[in-house]
């Protein structure tokens, strides 16, 4: 412990990995860059795959990503690697499978972009071999790159530009189920959702008063 702390005070900006206990079985693919898994002692954990950033399931190639990322994992035993939590409490870190690096395959296959913003997150190495498999990815035209292809984090900032009503910004949408459910920003569901007055859903200040007023949470 003393030589770790010794090893941060010169080096700062060192990546110290931690693992859960693993293998763990994938038992939920979200989209293309978020999962569900049970640990050894069952226990349920959300996963955003660290640095990448894939497309929205409502965007050009979202379903796509979405099921690449299953292809390679669905069902299957993993082990997660990660050195953080995000704002949601989600562990954000790398999926490994027969010693392959996950995140980096969807990068490969142009189902998902490397996440610069958070780069500086990543080893060095890392950081170079996302890096140069998105100029593949791009150079090639694989997946997403094959079209004009809109950032996930653009995407989600043109959701949340949309004009609110009376400054709240919390979307209660109804989907096709007749649920009623409300999107907070910062979620990946918000940006997509559009907000259609005519058909009951509406706009709230908070999530306290869209859980009065009969709405829920999203479940993943």
């Amino acid at each position: 412990m003393k030589r770790l702390l010794l090893l941060l005070c010169f080096f700062p900006t060192l990546v110290v990995a931690d693992y859960l206990n693993c293998p763990c079985k994938v038992v939920k693919v979200t989209d293309g860059d978020t999962v569900h898994v049970l640990d050894q002692s069952k226990t349920r954990y959300k996963i955003r795959l660290g640095g990448i950033d894939a497309p929205e399931r409502k965007q050009a190639f979202g379903r796509k990503s979405t099921q690449n990322l299953a292809k390679y994992v669905a069902g299957e035993y993993i082990e997660v690697e990660y050195d953080k939590r995000d704002r949601y409490g989600r562990i954000v870190g790398k999926l490994l499978k027969d010693g392959r690096d996950i995140n980096l395959l969807q990068v490969k296959g142009g189902y998902a972009w490397h996440y610069k913003q958070y780069q500086n997150e990543q080893s060095a190495e890392d950081r170079t071999l996302y890096n140069s498999a998105e100029a593949e990815a791009r150079k090639k035209k694989l997946g997403l790159w094959s079209a004009k292809a809109i950032p996930p984090w653009e995407w989600r900032r043109k959701g949340s530009q949309e004009t609110t009503k009376k400054g709240c910004n919390i979307k209660g949408n109804i989907n096709s189920k007749g649920d009623r459910i409300y999107h907070v920003p910062g979620r990946s569901s918000y940006g997509p959702t559009r907000i259609n007055e005519a058909k009951g859903e509406r706009w709230f200040c908070s999530e306290k008063e869209a859980r009065a007023a009969g709405w829920r949470a999203p479940r993943n």
